[in-house]
């Protein structure tokens, strides 16, 4: 029996759930764990919706750029076993309830180990550096969420 996609969306929204809990804490490694297996989970459903429509996620506009800024941060997580986000002091705006008085953003590029040359990917790049760096890591997971969301109610 073939996993659902709606199954692969819970074990994102799971592990999503857990960043959710583990940023309101300064706890590095709990968010570092979290995120490694909800970037996973990302990836995963990237797959599983490429398998059916290459590039799926052209068609939801700056949403769909955010899918493959994302499995750019993955990929450097998962190969470099880069420590890929830091925390800040202040909430960005909009905060979320309960609020933190610190933010986890993502790392620019140049203070995370570089990639392998062999795999390198300069579209995930680029929309990394214009839409994760140094921005809330919760803005682009709540972007996914909202797109695997929308995917559910139509499976």
């Amino acid at each position: 029996m073939e996993i659902t996609l709606n199954e692969l969306i819970l074990g994102f929204e799971q592990a999503y759930s857990r960043i959710k809990d583990a940023k309101n804490k300064k706890e590095r490694l709990g968010v570092f764990f979290a995120l490694f297996e909800t970037l996973n989970w990302i990836v995963t459903i990237d797959d599983k919706l490429q398998d059916k429509e290459k590039e799926w996620y052209r068609k939801l506009g700056k949403d769909g750029e955010t899918v493959r800024a994302l499995r750019y941060a993955r990929n450097r997580v998962h190969h470099q076993w880069a420590d890929i986000v830091l925390i800040t002091s202040g909430a960005a705006i909009p905060a979320t309830i309960p609020l933190a008085f610190h933010e986890w953003v993502w790392k620019k590029l140049e203070n995370i180990p570089p990639e392998d040359p062999k795999h390198t990917d300069e579209e995930g790049k680029k929309l990394y550096k214009e839409l994760l760096e140094g921005r809330p890591v919760r803005y682009s997971l709540q972007v996914m969420s909202h797109i695997f969301d929308d995917l559910k109610s139509m499976h």
